[in-house]
């Protein structure tokens, strides 16, 4: 027989409109949906970082510097597409990109 809980002054109360959404701090957007996503919604685009002997070494990661597509200055100097992952993630992009691919839902 389960004995139920006793109430307590340490129960969260909530209203009764009240939303629950789940938030992510990681999504694995490929670099295409990156791509899109600063250009769309940012207007800028990634740029590879290219270094001498660059892809020798294991568990090297590309890095990328972040251009402002109107004026081509540099937003981000030193960027890593998982940066971009988490903050994509956390602002609430969606992973799913609709039937067509142009546009996400």
């Amino acid at each position: 027989m389960t004995v139920p809980p006793e109430k307590s002054e340490d129960d969260m109360k909530f209203p009764a409109d009240a939303v629950f959404k789940r938030v992510y701090s990681y999504l694995p957007y490929s670099y295409w949906q990156i791509v899109h996503i600063l250009n769309e919604y940012y207007d800028a685009h990634l740029v590879r970082i290219r270094a001498y002997k660059e892809g020798r070494y294991t568990g090297y990661k590309n890095h990328y510097e972040i251009h402002d597509n109107k004026s081509g200055r540099v937003i981000n100097g030193f960027v890593r597409l998982n940066d971009l992952r988490k903050l994509f993630a956390r602002q609430g992009f969606p992973l799913d990109i609709n039937k067509t691919g142009d546009e996400y839902e």
